[in-house]
């Protein structure tokens, strides 16, 4: 069975997977995060047509990854939508995961009348990921304390 990509509110089983990946990946970066506000938070993203929403990435029926657009993420709130917490289990990276989920995220944005889609990255080695994508830096920014990079992306039908 090839990748399926679905909303979380198709698979509200997986919350608690998903729940952990968030905790595991970016909790350090928020001295109030727990594994139980993340999965409070993705209890919020239970949706298909409204912000938030995230969708899951299944490989052979086992969640494999997940991308999130929601209206923000922390920062620069006159900049919306935002794509957010983009997470593939690192044993699947590099077979195209990451792009899959960004491509249904940046349509499901454009879909909703979106023309532009931001993201911030804590990470200093994927700003040139993105770049590879079509993602633009447009600067550093902070959250937390820690300084992140901040990318948009021009939608295309």
């Amino acid at each position: 069975m090839g990748l399926v990509i679905s909303y979380l509110d198709d698979y509200p089983e997986c919350l608690p997977q998903l729940a952990e990946w968030a905790f595991e990946a970016w909790g350090r970066y928020n001295p109030s995060s727990s594994l139980e506000r993340a999965q409070d938070k993705l209890k919020t993203h239970l949706n298909k047509t409204v912000l938030p929403l995230t969708y899951l990435a299944l490989k052979d029926d086992l969640p494999v990854g997940m991308c999130s657009l929601r209206m923000n993420d922390g920062i620069r709130p006159d900049l919306a939508p935002w794509l957010g917490s983009l997470y593939v289990e690192p044993h699947m990276r590099g077979q195209g995961i990451g792009e899959e989920l960004i491509r249904v995220t940046t349509e499901k944005a454009w879909s909703m009348g979106y023309r532009k889609l931001y993201l911030l990255a804590f990470d200093k080695t994927l700003p040139d990921w993105y770049q590879k994508l079509g993602w633009h830096m447009i600067g550093l920014d902070e959250l937390n304390g820690h300084s992140v990079s901040v990318m948009e992306i021009a939608l295309r039908k």
